[in-house]
């Protein structure tokens, strides 16, 4: 999501691909723009968030768990993320681009996504 002056945007809704190895949780890549806002939750929690931490600025990713009650926050990354390496061929707008934009960026009259498609980001691990 994109942040300033308390506002926020999201850009996109990710999927983080893990696994369990070895007893411990293994993170395998992240699967960008693949989960809809088509309720606007998301747009709501990132709302939400930004208002928390109204010094948060540019882009930043939040993790969240999907619950039976709706989505709940684990952590607030206030820097670029995994699934930066994915988001522009996902969305189709250059994320840095519109970053530098701020504070005008967020201001979007229309969803500012020209493509909406799901991009795979795969780590490899050492062995």
């Amino acid at each position: 999501m994109l942040c300033c002056d308390g506002r926020a945007r999201v850009l996109a809704c990710n999927r983080q691909n893990v696994e369990i190895a070895g007893g411990a949780f293994r993170f395998d890549g992240v699967s960008v723009n693949a989960i809809p806002d088509r309720d606007g939750r998301y747009a709501e929690l990132a709302s939400r968030v930004a208002c928390a931490l109204p010094g948060l600025w540019g882009y930043c990713g939040v993790d969240f768990i999907e619950s039976l009650y709706g989505p709940v926050v684990v952590e607030v990354n206030p820097r670029l993320t995994t699934s930066y390496a994915g988001l522009r061929r996902a969305i189709g707008l250059n994320p840095a681009q519109i970053v530098l934009g701020l504070p005008e960026s967020l201001e979007w009259s229309d969803d500012p996504v020209r493509e909406s498609r799901s991009i795979e980001v795969e780590l490899g691990h050492a062995v």
